[in-house]
């Protein structure tokens, strides 16, 4: 039987945000906590063995503790702790992605440039695809 773990991520952020006060401020500490996690799951599947777990394992390689990454979030850059292994062995495909993504925006932002668009139209556009066409922004 599979498991729906999309929705028990979706209650778990839903109760967060529920209890946390201002969302807007809540939101970056959210995607923080949801790429931190998927960082340490890519690196329990790279070692073959969970965070603790005790017994016979296939490798010698170990965790190492973490390194401080920025990545962009939805409309902001904050950093996340990304797990290290002993060996150095561990280069994460998440970020890989989340790199590639936030390069192709930076290649998008440059030819509406070229093509004439001004700052606030190419704003207006990044901020479409980003966030999505029925999101508003604060101006002020």
């Amino acid at each position: 039987m599979e498991k729906n773990y999309s929705a028990f991520l979706e209650k778990g952020i839903l109760d967060f945000l529920q209890y946390a006060g201002d969302r807007e401020s809540v939101i970056p500490g959210v995607l923080k906590t949801v790429f931190e996690t998927i960082l340490k799951a890519e690196q329990q599947g790279f070692l073959g063995y969970g965070h603790g777990e005790r017994g016979e394992k296939e490798t010698t390689n170990k965790r190492n503790g973490f390194t401080s990454a920025s990545v962009k979030g939805i409309s902001k850059m904050f950093r996340i702790e990304v797990p290290r292994d002993r060996l150095g062995l561990f280069k994460p495909v998440f970020l890989d992605i989340l790199r590639d993504e936030n390069e192709k925006m930076n290649d998008l932002a440059f030819e509406l440039y070229v093509k004439g668009l001004s700052n606030e139209e190419v704003s207006t556009i990044i901020h479409n695809i980003m966030v999505g066409k029925n999101w508003t922004r604060c101006r002020g």
